[in-house]
């Protein structure tokens, strides 16, 4: 079934529940409530920008550590002088260097109401593992 068909057969079977029950007022307000949310136009798009970004400043990382490599290679190529420049300075090795990065940026961009509905979602885990301890005792 199409998205923009099975949208449609929702919305009219929950209008209809909606004119059918007109004397319960409080499952009146939770069918409006509904067709509220189902007609709230949610965008949820990738976060190309963020992840970009991200991408960027992973590969200037990379192209420094490269090149603090290749310096450290043309030292060591002419052996004869890294020699000789290690018996001058024997703490010429003792740097090491260790590095860590951590980036980070949302995969989505997802709008406040959208964002708000999600977050009031139930936690699967957690509805199971109590429903896993109500059967357990």
């Amino acid at each position: 079934m199409e998205y923009d068909t099975a949208y449609t057969q929702l919305k009219q079977g929950l209008i209809s529940f909606k004119n059918s029950s007109v004397t319960d007022k409080a499952m009146n307000n939770r069918v409006k409530t509904i067709v509220a949310m189902v007609e709230n136009k949610s965008t949820i798009s990738p976060a190309t920008a963020q992840i970009q970004q991200v991408e960027k400043a992973a590969q200037g990382i990379i192209k420094n550590k490269i090149e603090e490599n290749k310096i450290l290679g043309n030292e060591i190529k002419d052996y004869d002088t890294f020699i000789k420049k290690l018996q001058n300075n024997p703490i010429a090795l003792v740097a090491d260097k260790t590095f860590t990065a951590s980036l980070k940026t949302p995969i989505l961009t997802i709008d406040t109401p959208t964002k708000n509905i999600l977050q009031a979602q139930e936690d699967p885990n957690k509805t199971y593992l109590s429903l896993n301890k109500r059967m357990v005792q």
